[in-house]
């Protein structure tokens, strides 16, 4: 059973799940995203209990039931291949080099999965590969006891001679697959094989990590974050990536409960931020080496008068993209789907922009347009700053292609440069 809904959409049917399993995994995931309100709560419509997201995007399951939540910036995406699309932003945000789910896709119609599964056949696509080519060794520490001495003597364990004579209690090292990093691979396959939908996939799981040589004991997030592949073994890197995501997140479990909830929950706001920094980070890299991408500035918009208060305003624009000194764009990321922004947008990005002395304001949209990336421009019928404000739609869908951040943000720099031409 499944559970589908878009993040502030309408509310689905709670199926067979009851309202305190919901309330009480909400309060977890609340405290774990540090959110300021619940992200799944329950509305009593129509005589039934309804589930509502709330500012957050993912898959969890909960009591045995998959509760899919789509992100309000991909909720034009008609199909479903938003799964894709946000799976793709989630690898290139977590600083991944390469497009995981563009390189090696899915092998059947991701209309027939969950979001679990499509991290499921991107694992598996790449750890056969891994295995295949073969997987990096390392010398591991091992004890045992022989009649002949082996690496050194363990001076801990002595004592054993005064039992056995004539055998050693020896540590030496051993060449083998088990290694840090095999370990956290064979982790996230058997995680995956006890998790996904697909029956047929949860078995080429099983027995692809059977082939692994290394215990499944994963090693401690810091040490997996730090976790790098010799270049030989570069055919790992999608499945290290993958496994790195997982553990990431974490298994999200309830020990107090026979029910064991599971799930990946992100911040959805934090998310399409993220993505943008990345993709205009490529972009004004490539229009000018000279500008430097800032995320999350404080501009002074205020000082206290008159001794009323000791607080200065301050204003956070998103993004500010300066040249040497002088700030040349303010960005503001808009979380709304729409096709002309509204009052308060406007009225924030032009005092941003007069604050900072910025000529040009831009306010990013999500968008699934037909035509790509477009612009709209507004020249502002006041003194000073700013002289232009501009609404960019990002074509997200973009992000479903193969190294598709590269064509987005060469679509944003075409818009840009398009801009440059009547201002």
């Amino acid at each position: 059973m499944s559970i589908k809904v878009v993040e502030y959409g309408p509310p689905a049917s709670l199926l067979t799940l009851s309202s305190k399993m919901i309330e009480r995994d909400a309060e977890e995931w609340k405290a774990r995203l540090g959110l300021k309100e619940l992200p799944l709560q329950v509305l009593r419509q129509g005589g039934e209990n309804k589930l509502k997201a709330l500012g957050v995007a993912g898959f969890i399951n909960i009591g045995g039931v998959d509760i899919e939540i789509k992100p309000k910036f991909l909720d034009e995406i008609e199909n479903e291949g938003w799964r894709r699309l946000l799976w793709n932003m989630l690898s290139l945000t977590d600083n991944y080099s390469n497009n995981i789910y563009g390189k090696f896709g899915i092998e059947e119609d991701d209309e027939e999965h969950n979001f679990l599964d499509v991290m499921g056949w991107t694992f598996l696509n790449s750890i056969r590969e891994s295995i295949s080519e073969g997987l990096p060794r390392g010398y591991v520490e091992k004890e045992g006891y022989f009649s002949e001495i082996r690496g050194s003597i363990d001076y801990s364990r002595i004592k054993s001679i005064l039992e056995r004579p004539f055998v050693f209690p020896c540590r030496y090292d051993e060449y083998n697959e088990d290694i840090p990093l095999n370990r956290l691979l064979k982790w996230a396959g058997i995680f995956l094989s006890e998790r996904v939908k697909s029956f047929r996939l949860s078995n080429m799981l099983a027995e692809s990590t059977q082939l692994i040589g290394a215990n499944n004991e994963p090693p401690g997030p810091i040490e997996a974050e730090n976790l790098i592949l010799p270049a030989q073994f570069n055919h790992a890197e999608v499945a290290l990536n993958v496994a790195k995501i997982l553990l990431k997140q974490g298994n999200y479990q309830h020990k107090s409960s026979e029910l064991k909830s599971f799930g990946f929950l992100w911040k959805s706001h934090q998310v399409y931020e993220d993505f943008l920094f990345e993709i205009l980070r490529i972009a004004f890299y490539d229009l000018s080496p000279n500008f430097r991408l800032q995320k999350q500035c404080r501009l002074s918009v205020g000082l206290p008068h008159n001794n009323t208060t000791t607080h200065n305003l301050i204003g956070k624009p998103d993004f500010i993209v300066k040249e040497n000194d002088t700030t040349v764009y303010i960005l503001d990321a808009k979380y709304k789907t729409g096709t002309n922004p509204k009052a308060s947008d406007i009225n924030q990005i032009i005092v941003a922009c007069k604050m900072d002395n910025c000529l040009h304001g831009i306010l990013l949209f999500p968008s699934n347009h037909t035509n790509g990336t477009y612009h709209k421009t507004w020249k502002i019928n006041s003194i000073g700053y700013p002289k232009y404000v501009s609404s960019l739609y990002v074509n997200l869908e973009r992000m479903s292609q193969s190294n598709g951040e590269y064509t987005l943000a060469q679509e944003i720099i075409n818009e840009i440069n398009e801009i440059k031409l009547y201002i």
